[in-house]
């Protein structure tokens, strides 16, 4: 994502396996900023082998009669995978700052 200038912002969450929520914006040329909302960080039993992580990172979609349906496609996957490493990145930097640290346990 080196060419398109793309600012995250996570809002994590504690609802069983929902993980957090994520918003994109994404700056284009005539139009500024255009902002996608509600992408979902789930807990998976399955590994993400682009993650290597037991996540799974959604688009914003709908689910009608037993199906999902993404309201957000990337006609290039690899430019999804890319999108989906940087939300990633920004949901693990917003978990590590939301961590408490046990003073206690520092060795001085």
């Amino acid at each position: 994502m080196k060419d398109v200038d793309v600012k995250i912002k996570i809002v994590l969450k504690d609802k069983g396996n929902l993980l957090a929520n994520a918003t994109i914006h994404v700056s284009t040329y005539d139009y500024g900023f255009i902002t996608i909302k509600s992408f979902q960080i789930w807990k998976s039993h399955i590994l993400n082998n682009r993650l290597k992580d037991n996540v799974n990172i959604q688009p914003p979609g709908k689910v009608a009669y037993g199906h999902y349906y993404p309201h957000v496609f990337f006609e290039d996957i690899q430019k999804w995978y890319e999108l989906e490493q940087e939300i990633y990145l920004a949901y693990l930097d917003k978990k590590n700052e939301n961590e408490e640290i046990d003073v206690s346990k520092i060795n001085i």
